[in-house]
């Protein structure tokens, strides 16, 4: 497909998303109904929730479920934006995008709650199957695009106050969210979940935020404690390449969930290398769990799988990952930015709507999910397709 193809729909989702505000439905917003009796009970609740997220046709009208315009999306727009566009010819226009959300961010922060500025993800609760969870709650993957957005816009708009949000964000995720068990460290998803388990790539992605910040502030005094992180992470990895999502300590068991947060380690590998060097064991590592989510959780098509082994339903979120981990790879095998165009082609072709410029949340072999997710489908193909015009350029 004609990379100038790729930038066209980019520009084209983009101003749908600018449009409307941010605005839009979201697969687990079942729970953001005005119909607060519904939310009484914690079966109704799950089946409000699964139901609208699995539904391909949507009720949320009927059950009067708002829209609404999460500062996640815009965050995630605006990371893509700072990657997509050429900052220096387009710095006041960027400065001018991100300011209202700069804003939005300061009306928003959570420090009277936790004692640092952190965000909920979310700006409404979510009944799951093992759990509940009500607004105003900080996780560290959030605020990995939170902290990230923060990063971008002081880079453009030099506003000191910023700064002192980035610092007190990292020591949010070093005081609250980090852990050590005799001779392993991680960080848990959120400061509510016990220091019996963790999850794997939400513990990289915070790990993530610290490197970038701590790089970013010129100070590095979380160094050891990073290290810590990943020699763990590293030391999970299975034999064939794959992570499961979570490890609990007290009998080893793991949840064997292998989606596209394979990709999320992965991308946090990278930075590692790219903060402490290429370490052989870590190279190994990286280009073993590469391979296998190359090999194992996409066809060569570019269509990806569900849930390794499990192929369907297809997932937005599946595709727009690896399309950013394959062309982050670009430095170490060009074979793998030719891999992200292909699964950037097999998206457009299959989960894509050119008449109204949104992508598809889920495929299956009979029908597809056609509800306009904003965070969950646009947003993050976005992402994906600026990371891919980026390293395209840089060929």
């Amino acid at each position: 497909m004609d990379n100038l193809k790729y930038s066209r729909i980019y520009n084209q989702i983009l101003n749908e998303v600018l449009n409307n505000e941010f605005y839009g439905y979201d697969p687990y917003d079942g729970l953001n109904t005005e119909y607060k009796i519904l939310s009484k009970s914690k079966l109704v609740r799950l089946i409000l929730v699964y139901f609208n997220k699995f539904s391909p046709l949507n009720f949320r009208k009927l059950l009067k479920v708002k829209e609404s315009n999460q500062l996640m999306t815009m965050c995630i727009v605006a990371n893509s934006m700072f990657s997509h566009k050429d900052v220096n010819d387009n710095k006041s226009n960027l400065v001018e995008a991100f300011d209202d959300i700069w804003e939005m961010m300061k009306q928003t922060s959570l420090k009277s709650k936790y004692g640092y500025h952190c965000w909920d993800a979310h700006n409404f609760p979510i009944q799951m199957r093992g759990r509940y969870t009500h607004g105003d709650v900080a996780s560290v993957v959030g605020n990995q695009i939170f902290g990230e957005f923060l990063i971008n816009y002081h880079k453009i708009s030099d506003n000191h106050e910023v700064l002192e949000y980035i610092e007190d964000l990292r020591e949010f995720f070093m005081i609250e969210f980090y852990c050590e068990k005799k001779d392993v460290a991680f960080f848990k998803y959120k400061t509510e979940k016990p220091d019996t388990n963790f999850t794997l790539n939400a513990s990289t992605r915070a790990a993530r935020f610290v490197m970038q910040s701590s790089s970013y502030l010129n100070c590095n005094k979380y160094d050891a404690e990073i290290k810590k992180v990943f020699d763990l992470v590293i030391n999970l990895q299975k034999e064939d390449g794959r992570w499961n999502y979570t490890h609990y300590f007290s009998n080893g068991w793991e949840k064997k969930q292998v989606d596209y947060h394979q990709g999320f380690i992965l991308d946090d590998i990278i930075m590692y290398m790219n903060v402490f060097g290429e370490d052989e064991l870590f190279l190994n590592s990286y280009k073993n769990g590469l391979e296998f989510y190359k090999n194992r959780q996409f066809l060569e098509n570019g269509q990806g799988i569900y849930r390794y082994p499990k192929k369907w339903p297809v997932n937005i979120h599946n595709q727009s990952q690896g399309i950013i981990t394959f062309s982050r790879a670009e430095k170490f095998d060009p074979k793998y930015l030719e891999f992200a165009k292909t699964i950037t082609d097999w998206t457009i072709e299959n989960m894509y709507d050119e008449k109204k410029g949104y992508f598809y949340y889920l495929k299956y072999p009979v029908f597809t999910n056609k509800i306009r997710y904003v965070r969950w489908s646009d947003a993050n193909m976005l992402l994906a397709l600026a990371h891919l015009n980026k390293h395209i350029k840089q060929q």
